[in-house]
């Protein structure tokens, strides 16, 4: 059998070329930039592997991927000019990917965006006003409540230090600091601080940078009492904007906030389609416990005022339905940009979405993105730019199809595919369903059908919403067993995984085995940017084990092993995956000894995964 998987493959100058593209992926692949996923796999990986299988199964072969997700298997076979089926249980994700693939005009789209920001841009000027030429980028927030104790008011700043007047590795000698007893916010030396409250002489004792939050517990400025931030007490609370971060002449500026008069919540429609309760368990359980109760909740009046605008636009023009759905995903994506929901880092200036760390944000300070701002993280010119960028790089193609539902039954007939590329949910390290519920809540006030059959049929662990590690296996079990149906006698499947626990990849092992498939090669490569926020310093997998798989009836030879072998990560990883093949084409009862041994076999002295 010729394998897809082998080790004459360049490997090493494969997982160079992943590891350049994943630090700088708008770059290189544009389309990642059109809706919010995570997790999303290289597409240099990706195309790499299409390539080669096209070299072993021929030229037109049709592709399938039923844990669509990201999308990056469907727009790399797209852009070849194959016919590929794409599948996710997700509507957001089935409806990102849909409108990625959708064939739209790049002219037509970059006139419309134009022509959104311009209207957009009139609007900003009234709602976030700064003098002359400056631009007014983000408004810093912070709640403050009042001590249960003595009656006193407390501004709930995380650290007294608001923001470095340049970003910390640049070596700033000065900074903004906000007082907890009044809220004023002062210029002062770093690392020195203020000394006291130039304001209500409000003497402090700490570091700029020490926490003054631990563990949902603040010691009131006032009295001294340690006073628990509870969902009630924060329901209660209110915000202060304190700072405004502008510029001018495209370098950056920090003011003391001063915001004027602002539209009424009780006239935005989006707002009131957004006044729906926050699930109060799983990953949105963060905002409730953050004193949020409704969607809207999360935005202040004026992002919903703009986001308004953007609406009323894109339904008084005359668009086709491809330009006005690439737009309408746009604008919808700006939802991570919830102003009282997102972190803001004061070493760095920084601004980070909703759920940048693959979880909800909870943060006493954030940051409020002006929508109509031409600089900035997130703001709707970028995500617009974006978006016709995306269309100029790849226009879509009308050979690929998305169906939004649980792959358990997939639409193909049988023995139509001949590659089949996905990777499943990496056990529960990400919970998606979770994830995208800012983003479907959002989506659905905007008029889109959608319903929450997702939070049922993800083959996600979660206690939350009824999978277990049992239905983790057998939800994977009849996607791969249902996969294995459309897939051609001649067919492969190659799927892609990593997790740190070994009962992720036994869960694998299960499915695999129990839906007939055999293993005849396994690689590692790099797949992820090791840099990311959610990964940095955290000791994170960055590389995937590819698992090349054939139906059960063919009888494989020994399993084949490659990839770039380069640190004791990557080791690991190998022999994790090479247990997991022994294991599904054998009958061994358990992975954990199969890992050991391959792990000893390997002079691997440092196991990594547990």
């Amino acid at each position: 059998m010729r394998l897809i998987l082998h080790r004459n493959f360049k490997w090493r100058a494969l997982s160079r070329k992943v590891r350049r593209e994943q630090r700088n992926r708008e770059h290189y692949s544009p389309t990642i930039s059109t809706y919010r996923w995570w997790a999303r796999r290289s597409h240099a990986l990706i195309g790499a592997l299409l390539d080669q299988s096209r070299k072993v199964l021929g030229q037109a072969i049709v592709v399938s991927d039923p844990m669509a997700g990201g999308g990056t298997v469907a727009v790399e076979a797209a852009r070849r000019g194959l016919v590929v089926h794409a599948q996710d249980v997700n509507p957001w994700a089935a409806f990102g990917l849909r409108t990625t693939l959708q064939p739209v005009d790049p002219v037509l789209l970059e006139q419309a965006a134009t022509r959104l920001i311009e209207r957009l841009d009139r609007l900003g000027r009234q709602l976030y006003q700064v003098d002359g030429q400056e631009e007014l980028l983000s408004c810093l927030h912070v709640r403050h409540c009042t001590c249960p104790a003595c009656g006193g008011t407390n501004y709930l700043f995380p650290t007294r230090l608001l923001a470095l007047d340049r970003r910390i590795v640049a070596e700033p000698s000065a900074g903004w600091f906000g007082c907890p007893a009044c809220g004023t916010v002062q210029h002062d030396h770093w690392p020195e601080g203020p000394a006291r409250c130039n304001v209500c002489h409000h003497e402090f004792t700490d570091r700029p940078d020490e926490k003054r939050i631990e563990n949902l517990v603040v010691m009131c400025a006032q009295c001294a009492t340690k006073n628990p931030l509870t969902p009630e007490a924060l329901q209660t609370a209110t915000w202060k904007p304190v700072l405004s971060v502008v510029q001018k002449n495209r370098k950056l500026e920090l003011h003391p906030s001063t915001v004027g008069g602002t539209p009424s919540r009780r006239q935005s429609a989006i707002a009131a389609k957004l006044a729906k309760r926050i699930p109060g368990k799983g990953e949105t359980a963060a905002l409730q416990r953050g004193g949020f109760v409704e969607w809207a909740e999360l935005f202040p009046d004026r992002q919903l005022a703009m986001l308004d605008e953007a609406f009323s636009a894109l339904d008084a023009e005359e668009l086709s339905v491809p330009v006005r759905q690439r737009l309408l995903l746009a604008v919808a994506g700006f939802a991570e940009m919830a102003g009282y929901a997102c972190r803001w880092d004061p070493k760095y200036r920084k601004v980070y979405e909703v759920t940048s760390n693959h979880h909800y944000t909870r943060s006493f300070l954030t940051a409020e993105t002006n929508p109509a701002a031409a600089m900035g993280r997130g703001t709707l010119p970028r995500r617009l730019a974006q978006a016709v960028k995306a269309a100029q790089w790849f226009p879509g193609s009308d050979k690929a199809t998305v169906t939004c539902g649980s792959s358990v039954a997939q639409p193909m007939a049988d023995a139509s595919v001949d590659l089949v590329i996905t990777d499943p949910p990496y056990y529960d390290s990400i919970q998606y369903a979770e994830l995208s519920r800012l983003f479907r809540v959002f989506a659905q006030a905007l008029g889109l059908n959608w319903d929450d059959r997702v939070e049922n049929d993800e083959a996600v662990p979660n206690r939350h919403l009824g999978c277990s590690h049992e239905q983790y296996v057998t939800r994977l079990t009849a996607i791969f067993a249902e996969t294995r149906r459309t897939l051609k006698r001649s067919g492969r499947m190659l799927l892609t995984f990593h997790d740190s626990k070994i009962l992720a990849w036994q869960a694998i092992g299960d499915a695999l085995r129990d839906s007939a498939w055999k293993v005849v090669s396994v690689a590692v490569v790099h797949s992820e940017n090791e840099k990311d926020f959610a990964k940095n310093e955290k000791n994170a997998i960055a590389v995937d084990a590819v698992f090349e798989c054939v139906p059960r009836q063919i009888k494989p030879a020994r399993v084949a092993t490659a990839g770039a072998l380069t640190n004791n990560s990557a080791k690991n990883v190998l022999a994790i995956g090479a247990a997991v093949a022994a294991y599904v084409n054998g009958s061994a009862p358990h992975l954990k000894p199969l890992y050991m041994d391959q792990a000893r076999r390997r002079g691997i002295k440092k196991l990594t995964l547990n």
